[in-house]
């Protein structure tokens, strides 16, 4: 099963060096430009990289990203406000139109779900 920061083994080595810095850079603007340029290619091929083999758009892994990151924060004890803002989204409303938009649920039904969370 493949992780949720790394393509399974054997990925392009652009798109593993992509995916091992994005985590740090969440709490902010993430553009793709900037990650192909740390990685060494072009916006472009990074592009395409992730839609080959991660199966998903740059900006679709991006939000899931940013909403995974902040539902960890949230069970680990943060408030829903203070993980959407380290996680990148603009305030917790956000935060709950994600969520909503992913799971139809509301952050806080969904931090109830997970089995080690408190709602």
């Amino acid at each position: 099963m493949r992780g949720w920061s790394t393509p399974a083994r054997g990925g392009h080595p652009a798109l593993q060096h992509a995916l091992q810095a994005l985590p740090q850079l969440l709490h902010g603007p993430v553009r793709l430009t900037d990650l192909a340029d740390a990685a060494g290619i072009s916006a472009s091929r990074l592009g395409h990289l992730f839609a080959a083999e991660l199966a998903l758009p740059f900006p679709a892994y991006l939000r899931w990203a940013r909403l995974r990151r902040a539902i960890e924060l949230a069970a680990g004890g943060a408030g829903l406000t203070r993980a959407a803002h380290a996680a990148g989204f603009a305030d917790s409303s956000h935060l709950t139109r994600v969520t909503r938009e992913m799971f139809g649920l509301a952050p806080s039904h969904l931090l109830a779900a997970l089995p080690s969370a408190r709602p």
